[in-house]
């Protein structure tokens, strides 16, 4: 919709906390029904401040990046014991 202005109509599957697919027709083991109502993702505050961090640009980027890898990495050794969403 931010971008187009178009209003999608259909079911919201979400898994973990996060919206994963939007369809006609989903059905799920638990369902909510929302007829009528509308539903906008968060406000995404995407400012940063670098120079609090004590680093370079080029030093927070390859901090940040394994950051995300290091997660990413225990979320998959979560999904391959079993473990729904990696809690």
């Amino acid at each position: 919709m931010f971008f187009t202005g178009e209003i999608i109509k259909g079911d919201v599957a979400i898994k973990c906390g996060k919206i994963v697919g939007v369809h006609d027709s989903y059905a799920g083991a638990k369902e909510i029904d929302l007829s009528g109502k509308h539903i906008v993702p968060g406000l995404i505050d995407g400012h940063i401040h670098i120079e609090s961090s004590m680093l370079t640009p080029s030093e927070f980027a390859i901090e940040y990046a394994l950051q995300r890898l290091r997660k990413r990495e225990k979320e998959e050794l979560h999904m391959q014991n079993g473990e729904s969403c990696g809690r």
